[in-house]
């Protein structure tokens, strides 16, 4: 029996719509819950509950700090500086900057500052016409 008998069958028969199996209704099998169904039990009325003032002022300090900008501190100026207090301070600067480039010439020399590990980041292009005179004097030298 090929497809088109069954088809010519099923259309003597008047079945043109398929028979569907019955399903049975899904049920429902309720686990027990320990806690109360109903919304207002399961929450506990707060409508009576005070806040003490002071909390609500902790709470809102930190805001109202956010809010506001910080205050500014007037800085005095200063006494001018005299000139035998700038030699000092020149020297000083001079004695640590002499110690500053020995620290460096020695972190260079051992590798630490100055050398790069992970090898070149770009790489040049040669133009491809100098690449191609190039190989063609490398050629043109061999065959003499």
């Amino acid at each position: 029996m090929n497809i088109g008998d069954f088809a010519e069958q099923l259309l003597a028969q008047g079945n043109t719509t398929p028979k569907l199996p019955q399903s049975s209704a899904p049920e429902f099998n309720p686990t027990e819950s320990f806690l109360p169904t109903s919304l207002e039990d399961q929450a506990p009325d707060i409508s009576q509950v005070s806040v003490p003032d002071d909390f609500v002022s902790s709470l809102l300090e930190d805001r109202t700090s956010e809010e506001q900008p910080p205050q500014q501190e007037q800085v005095k100026p200063s006494a001018p500086i005299q000139e035998s207090e700038l030699h000092t301070l020149l020297s000083e600067v001079k004695v640590l900057l002499q110690e500053v480039k020995v620290q460096l010439v020695e972190a260079t020399t051992c590798g630490t500052i100055g050398t790069n590990q992970g090898g070149a980041t770009t790489k040049e292009v040669e133009d491809p016409m100098k690449r191609i005179l190039r190989n063609a004097r490398k050629r043109k030298k061999a065959s003499r």
